[in-house]
């Protein structure tokens, strides 16, 4: 299911950003590129970060 499905948007109205794990750190690029984007070019102002609680990655600390 697509995320904005899910939101019960229309297309192009949420923006979204996946990562191995749904972890979010300060030295990864790619997920700060994203939020940069997002909050300074699309303008959003508000946003959420979700992790699936139980996640293999997440509980093996140093995997990612």
């Amino acid at each position: 299911m697509q995320a904005n499905e899910l939101l019960g948007l229309g297309p192009r109205e949420v923006f979204v950003q996946r990562n191995v794990g749904n972890l979010a750190s300060l030295k990864d690029i790619n997920c700060m590129s994203c939020l940069d984007y997002a909050v300074n070019v699309l303008k959003v102002r508000h946003w959420a970060c979700r992790a699936l609680l139980r996640c293999w990655t997440c509980s093996r600390p140093g995997t990612f």
